[in-house]
């Protein structure tokens, strides 16, 4: 984490990324997979990194234009169920003024050279959590005289069998 104090500074905004690993194994013959087996980069979080790098290289060079003090911080741990990394950059002070947050997140559904924006909260957040479900049961031979645990259970899961098209 880092930050730059702009010149003219009247704001403070943050701009965060991703860099964390994923418990996953790479599965390709890339010059640059990761050296650690059951651990890699993916889902865009290398695109994450660099953006951020190029971006605080960029802001460096034009100090003196900027109107705000920005915060770059790279996040961990942003995917793992009972760690979040984000309480630990607000444990540590790093967001005390800040009035905005810029993150990214890559959507292949865009068209190649489009940007998307949205204001406010985008994306699934990982959040654990459980959920009883009480019902009277039934019987895989006979399902139709009750509405047995499964099938609501898969309702909650994906609701409509997944028909409906996501909003993006």
């Amino acid at each position: 984490m880092s930050t730059l104090t702009a010149v003219k500074e009247s704001q403070r905004i943050a701009i965060r990324a991703e860099m964390n690993a994923l418990s996953m194994m790479e599965e390709n013959n890339f010059d640059f997979i990761s050296c650690r087996p059951g651990i890699m980069h993916s889902r865009g979080r290398d695109n994450h990194t660099a953006i951020l790098f190029g971006t605080g290289n960029d802001s460096t060079k034009k100090k003196d234009e900027l109107q705000a003090k920005v915060r770059f911080m790279f996040q961990h741990h942003a995917e793992e169920p009972f760690h979040d990394g984000a309480e630990d950059i607000v444990q540590e002070g790093f967001m005390n003024g800040v009035e905005a947050v810029i993150g990214t997140q890559f959507q292949p559904a865009l068209a190649q050279g489009k940007v998307g924006i949205v204001y406010g909260p985008m994306m699934a957040a990982l959040a654990p959590f459980f959920l009883t479900i009480h019902r009277n049961g039934g019987h895989a031979v006979l399902p139709h005289p009750e509405i047995g645990s499964i099938a609501v259970a898969s309702q909650i899961v994906a609701p409509g069998s997944r028909k409906e098209e996501a909003v993006i």
